[in-house]
């Protein structure tokens, strides 16, 4: 009997919405017909979250169904065309419990409308014989500005860290180095819980987030003036999870891998979650132990060719090479404790605390073997202090209101960063030298919100956000040479302050098409100092001295104001196919941390001194980098699933790039790589994207073509690059092959750059495979992977340039031929154990598929 109710209510609200369509009743929004009406609004009683496809019952005095309606998709909902009367009002919703409203009078002489204001559901389990559904979520989402992957039951990424989770999410790619890009491009905004990323080494590390720890991955490419502008790619925010069942819930995983460099006893974790709530309180606390080993290896050639003159033909020692191999391990030990409280003051505010503390710890050694031009071998040992650690401390007040549509948000957060660590030289000098290497970072972000209806179909949002960030950095370094000891101390400050003002607005002209239109004001300013105390010596022999010495002490002030128009268009074709057009303005902030760790980018010195091949320094003299981008993008339903795709467009403008320096000032040929940052003058970069998902299955790709354009005539500020990429994902949950959830997923990326390619001339694919396998009614699961499947290597340039001179040697032009591998961690066989406890579990044990008294049916509730 309680199948069929539910069912006919559910078939009722459907056929209530398709007949009344036609005739403008039903449906919120809809010209008011003759007669009473009945409006409100349904929400999640826990998340707030508007419940789409509610089921709305006007029932008379003899508890009849005379008329009803069902949810749109913000919740709401107005039934017209009511005969005068005494009514009571019940609201159904599938997994959650029942609310009726009685004492509903309506009349045209007294209350002809009634607005029953919002109506919360509480959840609960659904005991149904046909249709079970309990925390299923789909494995994607579309919401009107993001795409949202749910990981939570991943089997294969939950025994990993935040990297394995990304690498799930389409557009979204981790190398072998661990750089996260978003359609390529490696200047992307990464959130945790919507606030920077500040678990690792910089803003794009993810690599200490646990996978057991994530419940999902939002990614906006075309974000609205509401969002921090930085991040030319777009914005990928990790949700981490926070609990929201009544009671006791939790759950504990440990996990090992094994490779051929190490095994569990190296590489494993161990991660307790759990959550109690109550009607007032939410109290929520994770741990995380992690032992992590990493290995990356592989060589680098170079070779520089000069061209023959008149006066100079070709001898044997025109060609000048430098050649070697490296071996680089290290064990990283990761420790995470997170503590948070929601307390709600009443059902309409809510105040979150929250509290993290992490500490990672990094020692390695590295082995560099020089082949060419002289044999050496190198030995580096990198130890971090015990007492590093990152604090942050998060505090927010949500205020709600009886319409949906409007909230007040303020939230403040605070962060310090203590990263103190040694760099010895073992082995390449005849004495052991030693560099102590300083950081100390904090930051502090202000946030707050406004949103506010206007009427049924228009709404606005107006707010501020600022974000100060305040580093300094020590270095003290020796270094033993055939002249003497080189030695001294560099210094680096790097002050900013952003004010951040935002308006949006958000019009709705009919049920086929909305508009939303958001300007962003900016302040920035910013204070950049660097100091060098050296030897006065002359070191010819090592190339850091030269670097050092073509470099002044400078402190660099600068402010600047920026404003952001943005401007987005979504037109619906059908209940569930529709196009967005989006318009923004981006911009790729000097320091952020879109090429890697943010400092690096400006600090005006290298930090590794004991490198005598490859050396990387940052350039504080960089101009933001903006980008107006251009975005279409389709979404519709398929025969047994759907499919997306997207179109962009981006004018880029003092684009930030890697740039190779051959050259000091004087002409000298720079023996080595010197790899730093410099703005190229414009750019375009443009592609396609698509998606799709059919019975569960995923398969998906896209092309990049990038363009940089440059007066000077810099060969490497000038060019075309290409991208092309595939990845499928096969997933058979165990209900379908009855013994074990399987997985399978690869992903494939092809590359070209002026003169070159990366990652091989016929690409690489990378594939990841696994299964998982339920036990004591889904409380116990255990999970094996094999990560690498086909060990593949990791990053491959072979490319060419050419070099104008004159050099020192009295060349005038050269070509450079450069040939680069690396490898890092191979195939990799992972295991992880998961044990779930609590309410949450005991309600998907009683709604689990395959039960008994399920009556052997039940029904995919997902995407």
């Amino acid at each position: 009997m309680a199948s069929s109710k539910y069912i006919t209510i559910f078939i009722f609200g459907i056929l209530s919405t398709l007949l009344a369509q036609p005739h403008g009743g039903g449906g919120y929004g809809k010209q008011m017909g003759k007669g009473c009406e009945i409006s409100g609004a349904v929400i999640d009683s826990l998340t707030s979250i508007p419940l789409e496809y509610t089921s709305i019952s006007v029932m008379g005095e003899d508890n009849q169904v005379v008329t009803g309606g069902v949810t749109n998709s913000q919740g709401k909902f107005h039934i017209d065309k009511i005969r005068p009367g005494n009514y009571s009002l019940k609201i159904e919703f599938m997994g959650y419990a029942p609310v009726i409203i009685p004492g509903i009078s309506l009349s045209f002489r007294g209350s002809r409308t009634r607005d029953v204001g919002i109506i919360k559901l509480q959840p609960s389990a659904i005991e149904l014989e046909a249709v079970k559904v309990i925390d299923d979520k789909p494995i994607f989402e579309f919401e009107t500005d993001k795409l949202i992957y749910n990981s939570s039951d991943d089997i294969i990424a939950d025994s990993g860290t935040a990297e394995d989770v990304l690498n799930k999410v389409p557009m979204v790619v981790v190398d072998q180095d661990g750089e996260v890009t978003l359609r390529g491009n490696p200047n992307v905004k990464i959130l945790v819980n919507g606030r920077p990323n500040r678990t690792g080494e910089g803003g794009n590390d993810v690599d200490n987030i646990p996978a057991s720890l994530i419940d999902r991955v939002e990614v906006i490419t075309s974000p609205s003036a509401k969002y921090d502008p930085d991040g030319m790619a777009g914005i990928i925010n990790i949700v981490l999870k926070k609990g929201k069942y009544e009671g006791l819930n939790g759950s504990i995983k440990i996990n090992g891998k094994h490779n051929s460099y190490g095994s569990i006893g190296d590489m494993n974790g161990f991660t307790t979650y759990g959550n109690y709530k109550s009607e007032k309180w939410n109290l929520y606390s994770s741990l995380s132990l992690n032992n992590r080993q990493r290995n990356m290896n592989g060589y680098r050639r170079v070779d520089t060719e000069y061209d023959a003159t008149n006066i100079l033909p070709i001898l044997p020692d025109s060609t000048e090479s430098i050649y070697y191999d490296f071996i680089n391990e290290s064990d990283r030990v990761g420790h995470s404790v997170k503590f948070g409280v929601d307390y709600s003051i009443t059902d309409q505010l809510v105040v979150n605390g929250e509290v993290n503390y992490n500490v990672h710890l990094r020692n390695g050694v590295n082995n560099q073997n020089n082949i060419l031009p002289i044999p050496s071998l190198r030995i580096t040992e990198d130890y971090d202090f015990d007492d590093n650690y990152n604090l942050e401390g998060f505090f927010e007040i949500n205020k709600t209101y009886d319409n949906p549509d409007r909230e007040l948000i303020f939230s403040a957060s605070s962060n310090f960063k203590k990263d103190n660590g040694y760099k010895i030289l073992v082995l390449g000098s005849s004495d052991a030298d030693s560099t102590y290497l300083g950081q100390d970072i904090s930051e502090t972000q202000l946030d707050f919100s406004y949103k506010h209806p206007l009427n049924e179909n228009s709404k606005l949002e107006f707010g501020y956000d600022g974000k100060f960030t305040d580093n300094n950095e020590n270095m003290n370094f020796q270094l033993t040479a055939d002249e003497g000891v080189f030695s001294g101390e560099n210094t680096f400050g790097y002050n900013r302050n952003i004010h951040g003002f935002f308006f949006e607005f958000d019009y709705k002209l009919n049920d086929k098409f909305s508009i939303k239109p958001s300007i962003r004001y900016e302040y920035v300013d910013k204070n950049i100092s660097f100091k060098s105390n050296f030897t006065n010596n002359t070191y010819s022999s090592i190339i850091y001295a030269d670097i050092l010495n073509e470099m002044n002490d400078s402190v660099f002030v600068s402010d600047y104001h920026t404003i952001y128009p943005n401007l987005h268009f979504t037109y619906n074709i059908t209940e569930k196919q529709s196009l967005q057009f989006g318009m923004s303005k981006r911009v790729n902030r000097p320091g952020e941390g879109g090429h890697g760790p943010g400092s690096r980018q400006i600090r005006p010195f290298p930090r590794d001194v004991y490198a005598d091949n490859f050396i990387f320094m940052g350039n504080p003299f960089l101009k933001p980098e903006y980008s107006t981008q251009y975005e279409l993008s389709f979404k519709s339903p398929i025969p047994m699933g759907f499919a997306y795709a997207n179109l962009y467009y981006h004018q880029l403008e003092n684009v930030i790039k890697w740039y190779d320096l051959d050259t000091l000032s004087n002409g000298q040929l720079i023996e080595g790589d010197v790899l730093t940052f410099v703005n190229a003058a414009s750019g375009e970069n443009m592609g396609i994207e698509f998606f799709t998902m059919i019975m569960g299955q995923t398969f998906g790709g896209g092309y990049n073509l990038s363009k940089l354009e440059d007066p000077t005539g810099d060969y490497e500020l000038n060019g075309n690059s290409q991208r092309i990429m595939l990845y499928n994902r096969i997933n058979f949950p165990e209900k379908y092959i009855k013994y074990f959830d399987f997985e399978f997923g690869f992903f494939f990326m092809k590359m070209t750059v002026p003169g070159g390619d990366l990652f091989g001339a016929k690409g690489t694919m990378w594939a990841n495979t696994g299964i998982s396998k339920s036990f004591m009614e889904e409380r116990f699961s255990i999970s094996l992977g094999i990560n690498n499947l086909f060990d593949a290597g990791g990053f491959q340039m072979k490319r060419e340039k050419p070099l104008i001179g004159p050099f020192t040697n009295g060349y005038f032009k050269a070509t450079e031929f450069t040939d680069v591998s690396t490898s890092r961690h191979g195939r990799t066989f992972t295991i992880n154990i998961k044990y779930r406890f609590g309410q949450m579990q005991r309600e998907r044990d009683r709604n689990r598929p395959g039960r008994k008294e399920d009556g052997g049916g039940n029904m995919d509730m997902g995407f």
